[in-house]
């Protein structure tokens, strides 16, 4: 795809709308494909024998330049983060997870908990206050990523606890600003929130010994009351080990096929069964004019 063949906002609005979870759950369906707006008028645009891929890395590449959306700061997060400073053997990705009344873009955990909220030049701080409040409380550390020139705002405007961190043009991360560790801010009730049913009742039967022995409608305030029993750096890590665990099934994939790099934070944030991954797989080394076939 010709980078100089891309004219104005609604060419560049068509190449971000490409990377949505809506496109990808599309593509690992099972039979035929119906027909998806976004990828068409993209492939028009492509060679015939161009794997579509390498639709989604020229789209992409070309966001990287010319239209730094949402995706591009939540890719180069999980691609300097997770594939960078980490690994996905030893880290885990959570895309647009809830946390309180908010949502982090990104949630890392590795040996802890770090949030990362995306601040793009089409963005506003005007809930930014509210949001690392509620972050601040379920995790150890917080991030705020944004471009270079609106950092020093960033600063500005955020508790001294806050990290800042800038995405170069060279698509390079610079911290500003490092994050405050510590989890005297965290809060153990925001900590259980975290958990899914089946992650909280582990850790309450490996703390102690818990079996349910009430109805559905009391169990989930009587596991909540137990859980704040807990002492908070136990449950924190605790919820450490669950929220790395959900990540088993995204590192094995990760090992065994070279994800492109411009669909990790994609790969991270749409949830599908191991079928569905391998049709993902098939359908994006095939040629873009036959993404349609059946897998």
């Amino acid at each position: 795809m010709d980078p100089a063949s891309v004219d104005g906002t609604d060419d560049l609005r068509a190449h971000s709308s490409l990377f949505s979870t809506a496109v990808f759950r599309t593509l690992s369906e099972t039979g035929y494909i119906p027909a998806v707006p976004q990828l068409d008028r993209l492939i028009e645009a492509a060679r015939p024998d161009t794997p579509l891929r390498d639709v989604f890395e020229d789209s992409f590449h070309i966001l990287e330049r010319r239209y730094r959306s949402e995706y591009v700061y939540k890719n180069a997060v999980v691609s300097k983060i997770v594939f960078g400073r980490h690994s996905p053997n030893t880290a885990n990705a959570l895309i647009e997870q809830p946390l309180g009344s908010s949502i982090a873009d990104v949630l890392v955990v590795n040996g802890t908990t770090t949030a990362y909220e995306v601040k793009t030049d089409f963005d506003d701080f005007n809930r930014l206050g509210s949001q690392l409040a509620d972050y601040s409380r379920h995790c150890e550390r917080v991030n705020v990523v944004t471009s270079e020139k609106r950092a020093q705002k960033a600063t500005e405007l955020t508790p001294d606890h806050i990290g800042v961190i800038a995405l170069r043009k060279s698509g390079a991360l610079s911290v500003f600003r490092t994050a405050g560790g510590g989890t005297d801010r965290l809060n153990i009730n925001s900590l259980y929130s975290m958990l899914r049913k089946h992650e909280a009742l582990s850790i309450l039967h490996r703390a102690f010994g818990y079996t349910p022995d009430t109805g559905s409608g009391r169990l989930h305030s009587q596991m909540r009351e137990l859980f704040g029993t807990l002492p908070l750096e136990f449950a924190h890590a605790e919820c450490v080990h669950a929220l790395r665990l959900r990540g088993t099934a995204d590192a094995a994939l990760f090992g065994s096929w070279s994800v492109p790099p411009a669909l990790r934070a994609l790969i991270y944030g749409t949830p599908m069964s191991r079928a569905g991954r391998n049709r993902l797989m098939i359908r994006l080394e095939r040629p873009a004019a036959a993404y349609t076939l059946t897998v």
